[in-house]
Protein backbone atom coordinates (compact mmCIF):
# COMPACT_ATOMS: atom_id res chain seq x y z
CA UNK A 1 0.00 0.00 0.00
CA UNK A 2 0.97 3.70 -1.05
CA UNK A 3 2.57 5.17 2.48
CA UNK A 4 0.39 8.03 3.59
CA UNK A 5 1.40 11.83 3.41
CA UNK A 6 0.24 12.73 6.48
CA UNK A 7 2.10 11.02 9.45
CA UNK A 8 2.30 12.12 13.00
CA UNK A 9 5.06 11.29 15.72
CA UNK A 10 6.34 7.65 16.28
CA UNK A 11 8.83 8.88 19.27
CA UNK A 12 8.25 7.18 22.83
CA UNK A 13 5.35 8.53 24.37
CA UNK A 14 5.78 11.38 27.00
CA UNK A 15 3.03 12.58 29.30
CA UNK A 16 -0.15 14.27 28.60
CA UNK A 17 -0.94 16.94 30.11
CA UNK A 18 -4.05 19.25 30.53
CA UNK A 19 -5.10 22.56 31.99
CA UNK A 20 -8.87 23.08 33.12
CA UNK A 21 -9.42 26.67 32.36
CA UNK A 22 -11.08 28.09 35.44
CA UNK A 23 -11.06 32.00 35.53
CA UNK A 24 -13.95 34.21 34.59
CA UNK A 25 -11.84 36.19 33.21
CA UNK A 26 -11.01 33.85 30.47
CA UNK A 27 -13.92 32.20 30.19
CA UNK A 28 -16.47 34.83 29.52
CA UNK A 29 -14.74 36.36 26.56
CA UNK A 30 -14.24 32.66 25.34
CA UNK A 31 -18.02 32.08 26.26
CA UNK A 32 -18.46 34.90 23.88
CA UNK A 33 -16.42 33.94 20.94
CA UNK A 34 -17.62 30.73 20.67
CA UNK A 35 -21.55 31.41 21.01
CA UNK A 36 -20.16 33.93 17.71
CA UNK A 37 -18.59 30.86 15.50
CA UNK A 38 -21.23 29.01 16.09
CA UNK A 39 -24.35 32.03 15.14
CA UNK A 40 -22.18 32.91 12.65
CA UNK A 41 -21.70 29.65 11.15
CA UNK A 42 -25.15 28.07 12.25
CA UNK A 43 -26.65 27.74 8.39
CA UNK A 44 -23.48 25.09 7.88
CA UNK A 45 -23.54 23.48 11.50
CA UNK A 46 -28.12 22.88 10.31
CA UNK A 47 -26.57 21.31 6.76
CA UNK A 48 -24.19 19.18 8.87
CA UNK A 49 -27.24 17.46 10.95
CA UNK A 50 -26.26 19.27 14.40
CA UNK A 51 -29.36 21.48 14.64
CA UNK A 52 -30.80 19.33 17.78
CA UNK A 53 -26.99 19.38 19.18
CA UNK A 54 -26.29 22.84 19.18
CA UNK A 55 -26.68 25.22 22.68
CA UNK A 56 -26.82 28.75 22.81
CA UNK A 57 -27.81 31.15 25.53
CA UNK A 58 -31.69 30.95 26.79
CA UNK A 59 -32.21 34.70 25.04
CA UNK A 60 -30.42 34.21 22.02
CA UNK A 61 -32.23 32.51 18.54
CA UNK A 62 -29.66 31.11 16.50
CA UNK A 63 -31.71 31.77 13.36
CA UNK A 64 -32.34 36.34 14.40
CA UNK A 65 -29.63 38.51 14.96
CA UNK A 66 -28.64 39.94 18.49
CA UNK A 67 -26.82 43.21 18.64
CA UNK A 68 -23.07 42.40 19.87
CA UNK A 69 -23.51 44.22 23.07
CA UNK A 70 -26.22 42.59 23.97
CA UNK A 71 -24.61 39.34 23.47
CA UNK A 72 -21.75 40.28 25.67
CA UNK A 73 -24.37 41.22 28.12
CA UNK A 74 -26.41 38.33 27.77
CA UNK A 75 -23.48 35.78 28.60
CA UNK A 76 -21.92 37.41 31.74
CA UNK A 77 -25.09 37.37 32.96
CA UNK A 78 -25.52 33.25 32.37
CA UNK A 79 -21.95 33.24 33.31
CA UNK A 80 -22.87 34.62 37.01
CA UNK A 81 -26.10 32.67 37.29
CA UNK A 82 -23.86 29.37 36.63
CA UNK A 83 -20.65 30.41 38.17
CA UNK A 84 -20.68 27.12 40.86
CA UNK A 85 -21.67 24.97 38.05
CA UNK A 86 -18.56 25.99 35.85
CA UNK A 87 -16.30 25.42 39.12
CA UNK A 88 -17.63 22.11 40.29
CA UNK A 89 -16.74 20.81 36.95
CA UNK A 90 -13.50 21.70 37.01
CA UNK A 91 -12.87 19.00 40.11
CA UNK A 92 -14.83 16.99 37.92
CA UNK A 93 -13.54 17.08 34.75
CA UNK A 94 -10.07 16.28 36.58
CA UNK A 95 -11.27 13.29 38.02
CA UNK A 96 -12.80 11.81 35.27
CA UNK A 97 -9.42 12.63 33.09
CA UNK A 98 -7.48 10.87 35.55
CA UNK A 99 -9.58 7.81 35.36
CA UNK A 100 -9.65 7.72 31.63
CA UNK A 101 -5.87 8.12 31.11
CA UNK A 102 -6.31 3.65 31.37
CA UNK A 103 -6.96 4.54 27.58
CA UNK A 104 -3.83 5.67 26.53
CA UNK A 105 -1.62 2.84 26.13
CA UNK A 106 -4.52 1.15 24.69
CA UNK A 107 -4.31 4.49 22.09
CA UNK A 108 -0.94 4.10 21.76
CA UNK A 109 -0.74 0.24 20.38
CA UNK A 110 -3.85 1.50 18.04
CA UNK A 111 -2.30 4.22 16.32
CA UNK A 112 1.28 3.04 16.38
CA UNK A 113 2.21 6.82 17.97
CA UNK A 114 2.65 8.76 21.08
CA UNK A 115 -0.37 10.20 22.43
CA UNK A 116 0.77 13.30 24.27
CA UNK A 117 0.21 16.62 24.22
CA UNK A 118 -0.45 20.27 26.72
CA UNK A 119 -4.08 20.67 26.04
CA UNK A 120 -5.90 23.75 27.14
CA UNK A 121 -9.45 22.46 28.51
CA UNK A 122 -12.08 25.35 28.26
CA UNK A 123 -15.63 24.52 29.71
CA UNK A 124 -18.59 25.89 27.91
CA UNK A 125 -22.32 25.78 27.79
CA UNK A 126 -22.56 26.71 24.08
CA UNK A 127 -22.40 24.84 20.65
CA UNK A 128 -21.59 20.80 20.25
CA UNK A 129 -20.96 18.68 23.38
CA UNK A 130 -17.31 19.25 22.20
CA UNK A 131 -14.23 20.05 20.15
CA UNK A 132 -10.76 18.98 19.63
CA UNK A 133 -9.58 22.63 18.70
CA UNK A 134 -7.11 25.02 20.99
CA UNK A 135 -8.60 24.77 23.31
CA UNK A 136 -10.88 21.72 23.60
CA UNK A 137 -13.92 22.87 24.28
CA UNK A 138 -15.83 20.55 26.40
CA UNK A 139 -19.64 21.36 27.18
CA UNK A 140 -20.57 20.78 30.61
CA UNK A 141 -23.11 18.14 30.64
CA UNK A 142 -25.60 20.14 33.10
CA UNK A 143 -25.96 22.45 29.76
CA UNK A 144 -26.79 18.76 27.99
CA UNK A 145 -30.55 18.06 26.50
CA UNK A 146 -31.97 15.80 28.94
CA UNK A 147 -33.22 13.82 25.95
CA UNK A 148 -32.06 13.55 22.39
CA UNK A 149 -32.66 11.01 19.29
CA UNK A 150 -28.78 12.00 18.17
CA UNK A 151 -27.48 9.37 20.14
CA UNK A 152 -28.05 5.65 20.16
CA UNK A 153 -28.78 5.71 23.97
CA UNK A 154 -30.97 8.01 23.65
CA UNK A 155 -28.87 10.93 25.77
CA UNK A 156 -26.02 12.80 25.11
CA UNK A 157 -22.36 11.03 25.77
CA UNK A 158 -21.35 11.03 29.29
CA UNK A 159 -18.21 13.06 30.48
CA UNK A 160 -15.78 10.00 30.34
CA UNK A 161 -17.45 9.53 26.74
CA UNK A 162 -16.32 13.11 25.67
CA UNK A 163 -13.21 13.44 27.13
CA UNK A 164 -12.10 9.96 25.04
CA UNK A 165 -14.25 10.93 22.29
CA UNK A 166 -12.23 14.45 22.12
CA UNK A 167 -9.15 13.82 23.55
CA UNK A 168 -8.02 10.21 22.61
CA UNK A 169 -9.68 9.94 19.47
CA UNK A 170 -9.81 13.10 18.03
CA UNK A 171 -7.22 14.92 19.00
CA UNK A 172 -5.22 12.62 19.10
CA UNK A 173 -5.22 11.43 15.09
CA UNK A 174 -5.82 15.10 13.86
CA UNK A 175 -2.94 15.63 12.39
CA UNK A 176 -2.88 11.89 10.85
CA UNK A 177 -6.43 13.17 9.28
CA UNK A 178 -5.43 16.86 8.04
CA UNK A 179 -6.13 17.29 4.95
CA UNK A 180 -7.99 14.67 3.71
CA UNK A 181 -12.33 14.23 3.65
CA UNK A 182 -12.26 13.38 7.40
CA UNK A 183 -10.25 16.44 8.82
CA UNK A 184 -11.46 18.47 12.03
CA UNK A 185 -11.87 21.68 9.57
CA UNK A 186 -15.43 22.92 9.49
CA UNK A 187 -15.40 22.87 5.92
CA UNK A 188 -15.07 18.82 6.18
CA UNK A 189 -16.56 17.34 3.30
CA UNK A 190 -17.27 14.17 4.84
CA UNK A 191 -18.75 15.36 8.77
CA UNK A 192 -20.36 11.60 9.31
CA UNK A 193 -17.48 9.36 7.98
CA UNK A 194 -15.29 11.51 10.61
CA UNK A 195 -17.50 11.15 13.31
CA UNK A 196 -18.52 7.03 12.74
CA UNK A 197 -14.69 6.55 12.66
CA UNK A 198 -14.29 8.58 15.95
CA UNK A 199 -17.19 6.69 17.45
CA UNK A 200 -15.38 3.48 16.92
CA UNK A 201 -12.53 4.15 18.02
CA UNK A 202 -14.07 6.11 20.99
CA UNK A 203 -16.07 2.28 22.05
CA UNK A 204 -12.92 0.04 20.76
CA UNK A 205 -11.07 2.53 23.98
CA UNK A 206 -14.35 2.49 26.60
CA UNK A 207 -14.31 -1.08 25.94
CA UNK A 208 -11.17 -2.41 26.10
CA UNK A 209 -10.34 0.16 29.06
CA UNK A 210 -13.28 -1.61 31.02
CA UNK A 211 -14.54 2.20 31.29
CA UNK A 212 -17.92 0.99 29.53
CA UNK A 213 -19.76 -1.51 28.60
CA UNK A 214 -20.90 -1.70 24.51
CA UNK A 215 -24.23 -1.25 25.71
CA UNK A 216 -23.98 2.12 27.49
CA UNK A 217 -21.64 3.64 24.91
CA UNK A 218 -23.48 6.55 22.98
CA UNK A 219 -23.03 6.18 19.08
CA UNK A 220 -24.35 8.83 16.86
CA UNK A 221 -27.35 7.95 15.14
CA UNK A 222 -26.70 10.20 12.03
CA UNK A 223 -23.36 9.39 11.45
CA UNK A 224 -23.93 5.34 11.75
CA UNK A 225 -26.75 6.02 9.28
CA UNK A 226 -24.43 7.98 6.88
CA UNK A 227 -21.30 6.11 7.19
CA UNK A 228 -21.65 2.80 8.87
CA UNK A 229 -21.72 1.05 5.34
CA UNK A 230 -18.56 2.77 4.10
CA UNK A 231 -16.22 3.18 7.41
CA UNK A 232 -16.88 -0.24 9.70
CA UNK A 233 -15.96 -2.56 7.13
CA UNK A 234 -12.34 -1.13 7.18
CA UNK A 235 -12.09 0.00 10.62
CA UNK A 236 -13.07 -4.25 11.66
CA UNK A 237 -10.19 -5.21 9.36
CA UNK A 238 -6.68 -5.84 10.74
CA UNK A 239 -4.52 -4.98 8.65
CA UNK A 240 -3.92 -1.00 9.14
CA UNK A 241 -3.94 -2.00 13.64
CA UNK A 242 -1.00 -0.21 15.00
CA UNK A 243 -0.38 2.78 12.27
CA UNK A 244 -3.21 5.46 11.92
CA UNK A 245 -2.16 6.46 8.91
CA UNK A 246 -2.98 3.48 6.93
CA UNK A 247 -6.47 3.54 8.66
CA UNK A 248 -6.86 7.11 7.51
CA UNK A 249 -5.45 5.96 4.00
CA UNK A 250 -7.64 3.80 3.33
CA UNK A 251 -10.84 5.51 4.35
CA UNK A 252 -10.40 8.33 2.29
CA UNK A 253 -9.34 6.07 -0.61
CA UNK A 254 -12.38 4.79 -0.36
CA UNK A 255 -14.64 8.34 0.05
CA UNK A 256 -12.56 9.55 -3.19
CA UNK A 257 -13.73 6.23 -5.01
CA UNK A 258 -17.29 6.72 -4.15
CA UNK A 259 -17.04 10.01 -4.76
CA UNK A 260 -15.89 9.32 -8.31
CA UNK A 261 -18.20 6.76 -8.57
CA UNK A 262 -21.31 9.09 -7.98
CA UNK A 263 -19.90 11.89 -10.30
CA UNK A 264 -19.78 9.25 -13.14
CA UNK A 265 -23.41 8.59 -12.29
CA UNK A 266 -24.42 12.08 -12.73
CA UNK A 267 -22.58 13.01 -15.70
Amino acid sequence: MEEYNHTIDLEKPSELKIKIITAPKDIIPSEKRRVVFYFKNYSTYVAKGYKDILTFPKLINPESTTPEEDLEKIIKDEFSQNMEIYDRFASEFQKVFDQSKVCIPIAENMYGCSVKGDYSIMPTAYGTWGSSGDPIYIRIPHFNPPETNEFSTGKFPTLTETIVHEIFAHKATQLARLGTSIDDSIHCSHQQHKERLMDLITKKLLIEANLLPEANIAMQTRASEVASNDIDIIFSESNWYGNINTLVSMIDKRIKRLQEKENKNFS
